[in-house]
This record gives structure tokens, sequence and C-alpha cells, in this order.
């Protein structure tokens, strides 16, 4: 194509079908478009996962750390050096992978909440 061909107009025969396939072009686009509440409902969802997670990982810290301080203070208190420390700790992580086990399974048998408290929706419900 020469530089002086985008400046000529098209030939007057042209000129209707191309209007029509650019108006079909243009329709086919809005089609394909995704309303914005479309393009929020995965935000929601992973806004849903990315809470689960979290929640998880503070339980298990949350149980690791609270038995670690217990032990620790019970060591300090009694003098059994690094016994109840070692002891405590162990039983938070197993505190810890308890909860974050107790609730995966509660998620996966009930399924995420429908948001409204309304629990009828359910099965077994």
């Amino acid at each position: 194509m020469a530089e002086g061909d985008a400046d000529t107009p098209p030939a007057s025969g042209e000129e209707p079908r191309l209007k029509g396939r650019l108006d079909d072009l243009s329709a086919a686009l809005a089609a394909r478009r995704v309303s914005p509440v479309a393009q929020d409902a995965p935000n929601a969802a992973s806004g849903n996962a990315m809470g689960a997670g979290l929640r998880a990982a503070s339980e298990l810290v949350g149980g690791i750390l609270v038995g670690g301080f217990i032990g620790w203070s019970l060591d300090a208190w009694l003098g059994t050096k690094p016994w109840l420390s070692i002891v405590f700790f162990l039983l938070g992580v197993v505190g810890g992978f308890w909860n974050v086990m107790r609730s995966a399974f509660r998620t996966t048998v009930q399924g995420p909440p429908n948001g409204d408290g309304d629990q009828s929706s359910r099965p077994g419900a």
C-alpha cells in the first residue's frame, strides 16, 4: 500500500459495505465486553479464598505461639527448662493443625456461607 492510499476515500460502492462491516464488528465487540458486575464475581470468590487461607495461617501460628508461650512461662516458673517449652510447643503445633483441619473440613462439608445468614438453602439444614 502506498502512503497516498490512506488519504484517498474508498470507491462509492465500497463505502456501504465497509460501514456495514464496521457496524458488525462493533456489535461483536460490545457483545464480548464483560459488565463490571461480572468482573467483580471472580474477585469476590478469590477474596473468600484468601480470607480462608489467612484464617488458617493465623490459627496455625496462633496455636504455636500460645503453646510456646505457655511452655516457656511454665519452664520459667517451675525451673524445668527446656522440657515444658518443648512439650507445649508441640501441643501448640498439634492444636494449630487440628484447628486448620477442622475449619477446612467444615468448609468442605457445609460449603461456603451464602452471606445472608440463611442456612435453609443448604442440604441437610
